[in-house]
């Protein structure tokens, strides 16, 4: 078995950059458009959230590392805390609105990410679950193409709660790519695909 990639300062930094660049695109995708604006404007916002979001499931990926079960309650504290904390936050600055009104059941699937960015920490979540259940990237990889493959041609019965975004499995080949360039050494590939997805 090869030795795992240390991250050192350097990789750390590179890794800061590939974040800020993937930020940056899933800010532009959201953000707000006016109405007179053509057609392929907002296809190319639209493209900009696809390559920001697979980039930071590579690099959750690639940063990915096994864990115990304290290291588990650890890390669901970490993600749902914050989340409960800015979902709840972000629902009620959506309900300032004239137009807007409060409901607990809006509030609930605004906050398990129906049709809300929200869906990336529950999918990143379930994500951890299925490598924790079984570690295998390459079979994962498989799954994720099917599952995508599946979605496309519309053979998954999504609901109007239910999103093509908000199952695991859409993303999971992302992540276990990034497992994969980690296991294999490959930090100059990691950095360039992960590059190429953010630009």
């Amino acid at each position: 078995m090869q030795q795992i990639i240390k991250i050192d300062s350097e990789l750390s930094n590179r890794i800061w950059v590939i974040k800020a660049i993937a930020i940056m695109t899933i800010f532009f995708a959201h953000m707000p458009l006016a109405s007179n604006y053509p057609p392929i404007v907002e296809k190319i916002y639209q493209l900009l959230g696809w390559i920001g979001v697979p980039t930071f499931f590579i690099m959750s990926g690639f940063l990915h590392k096994t864990i115990t079960y304290a290291g588990w309650i650890k890390k669901v504290k970490r993600l749902i805390i914050p989340l409960l904390i800015w979902g709840i936050l972000t629902y009620l600055v959506q309900c300032i609105k004239p137009s807007a009104m409060f409901s607990f059941v809006d509030l609930g699937k605004w906050i398990v990410g129906s049709k809300t960015y929200l869906y990336f920490v529950w999918v990143l979540l379930a994500i951890f679950i299925l490598y924790s259940l079984y570690d295998n990237p390459i079979l994962w990889m498989l799954v994720g193409t099917v599952s995508i493959i599946m979605t496309q041609y519309q053979i998954i019965p999504y609901t109007q709660f239910w999103t093509p975004y908000m199952n695991p499995l859409n993303f999971i080949s992302y992540f276990s790519l990034g497992i994969l360039l980690r296991r294999e050494n490959e930090v100059n590939l990691f950095i360039s695909i992960a590059l190429l997805n953010a630009l």
